[in-house]
């Protein structure tokens, strides 16, 4: 070989050399634009393959994130082309695939303690990541990324929404982030908690009442929805009651109003009595949201007169203080026939029929067909939700007579044919 070529060779070599490291960046390491990847560019992929692609490059989280943020694609041509929904799909996926730490990190360059500088489409890209991967250690993260500029409130409800869904330490730190928000940020917190279906949210609405007055209002309108079957419970603590019963005698209209149609959905029978009271209320509207709440508690149409409810609720408290007890006892009978006869009467009392419908739905499980039977009957007739969890965990019964029975009770209840596959009644009521 000449000494020209040897020179040419080294040279070449020495090149080449000095390149490796850029050109297998560009090929491997997520450098090479985006834009080159999706057709026309590149040849038509499959979205899911292209996603795993995009996932499996080093380094691409920033060239995803800032896409996200601008909705263009850099090309290796100096170009770029607006994202499509095809396209802005492919990313999304790719974030899911990268995993919460890599997808993030530009996030928390701009947002976190690094201290860079935002602009809107870096704040709904935070926001849109964080749906899809946050946890409840990002909450803080969401809350810079929405304060950073305004109308962002739909961005960060839906984030909110899928942490609270994907995470169950989420609603825990979500009560710290309330309490360190500004008003805005507060009223999404709430609308957040109340549109979600995470286990407890009720109940975390609630222990929010009286700690703002801003929110006050949004948080009876969270409480005054009835839940959804299979979604959060709708039977609060004894604190979480206390603090909704105690709107009732507001002066302020609205919160009066909301917190009787918030009573309806309680679950406890101590609502009872202030709820006869606002019957006589001199807002028509309340009188008549206090006669919807009693319904809805009692299962009874006694009227929109006071006096008529009133003495139903001293003949119920008369019979539960002196009737209840014996008929309890005798559920646990051995003589099938008093067992039967004692469902019979329980099933046409109402005040606390809560805690009645416990009480008998052990005997779902006895030995007597009958008294199964009965029982159900009875279930149906109190009308009970609290039972909702026991009831279900009756779907994997060995038994499969059982099974059957607490489907049909289930779907009785609730209108909503039980799947076995999913136990989203069993958060009702606990």
């Amino acid at each position: 070989m000449s000494t020209a070529c040897s020179r040419a060779t080294r040279i070449a070599c020495a090149v080449v050399l000095a390149l490796a490291p850029r050109l297998v960046q560009s090929d491997v390491a997520g450098t090479k634009p985006l834009g080159d990847l999706f057709p026309p560019r590149s040849a038509a992929a499959d979205p899911a393959e292209l996603a795993a692609r995009i996932a499996a490059l080093d380094g691409v989280s920033t060239d995803v994130f800032r896409a996200l943020a601008t909705s263009e694609l850099r090309c290796s041509d100096g170009e770029t082309q607006a994202l499509t929904p095809e396209t802005r799909g492919v990313l999304l996926e790719s974030v899911e695939r990268m995993g919460r730490l890599r997808a993030l990190s530009p996030a928390l360059a701009i947002f976190g303690q690094e201290g860079g500088t935002p602009d809107r489409g870096s704040a709904v890209a935070t926001l849109q990541i964080l749906g899809l991967v946050g946890g409840a250690e990002d909450l803080r993260l969401a809350s810079e990324a929405f304060a950073s500029f305004d109308g962002l409130e739909p961005d960060f409800e839906r984030a909110l929404l899928s942490i609270l869904e994907r995470d169950p330490g989420a609603l825990e730190r979500l009560a710290s982030t309330f309490q360190h928000s500004e008003r805005e940020a507060r009223f999404v917190l709430v609308n957040a908690a109340g549109r979600s279906q995470a286990p407890g949210s009720r109940a975390w609405l609630a222990h929010r009442l009286r700690t703002d007055p801003d929110v006050d209002l949004a948080i009876l309108s969270h409480l005054a929805r009835p839940p959804r079957p299979g979604g959060p419970t709708s039977f609060l603590d004894e604190e979480s009651c206390r603090r909704v019963l105690g709107f009732l005698g507001e002066d302020d209209h609205q919160l009066r109003r909301g917190a009787v149609r918030a009573a309806a959905h309680l679950g406890d029978f101590s609502a009872v009595p202030i709820l006869i009271e606002r019957l006589d209320d001199a807002s028509e509207v309340i009188r008549l949201e206090a006669q919807k709440a009693l319904i809805a508690l009692t299962g009874l149409r006694l009227g929109a007169t006071a006096p008529r409810w009133r003495a139903w609720l001293e003949t119920e408290q008369a019979w539960y203080a002196g009737r209840a007890p014996a008929l309890l006892e005798n559920l646990q009978d051995q003589d099938s026939t008093v067992v039967v006869r004692a469902l019979a009467e329980l099933a046409s009392h109402r005040l606390e029929r809560n805690s009645l419908a416990r009480a008998v739905v052990p005997l779902l499980e006895d030995g007597d067909e009958l008294v199964r039977q009965h029982a159900a009957l009875t279930l149906a007739r109190l009308g009970s939700l609290s039972v909702l969890p026991d009831v279900a965990l009756l779907l994997e019964h060995r038994d499969a007579g059982t099974v059957a029975l607490a489907k049909g009770l289930l779907a009785e209840l609730t209108g909503v044919e039980p799947d076995p596959g999913r136990h989203g009644l069993l958060q009702i009521g606990r």
